[in-house]
């Protein structure tokens, strides 16, 4: 029992190391939305005085970069979602573990959670 307390801790440990990696990915995914839409902003300003050639250089260059944009978001997708089920799995196998702490936690927190929504 000791033994998976101690695997859990070090999950736990490993998944704070692994949530600021996410929050920077994160980050870095919000600040090309940022991008992507400042230069399609700038291209729409500059749309009516430039040259056709010009408009397809510019529009491919805004194509490759929403492409990126999507595969960047796929794949931050792709992890939330095997980080998730990894998250159930260990949640299930903790409470086959543990019921009886885990029906405790359960009330706990339903406990504080009903006092919370009364107060309001």
């Amino acid at each position: 029992m000791n033994q998976t307390h101690n695997g859990t801790q070090s999950a736990v440990a490993l998944e704070g190391v692994s949530a600021l990696n996410r929050n920077d990915a994160r980050q870095e995914l919000i600040a090309e939305c940022r991008r992507l839409v400042a230069d399609t902003e700038a291209l729409l300003d500059r749309i009516k005085s430039i040259s056709s050639e010009a408009y397809a250089l510019a529009r491919e260059e805004l194509d490759r970069k929403i492409a990126t944009l999507r595969q960047r978001y796929d794949e931050l997708a792709d992890e939330a979602s095997l980080r998730t089920q990894r998250a159930r799995v260990q949640t299930d196998r903790y409470v086959r573990e543990n019921p009886w702490q885990s029906i405790a936690i359960a009330a706990a927190a339903g406990a504080v959670l009903g006092v919370a929504l009364t107060r309001r």
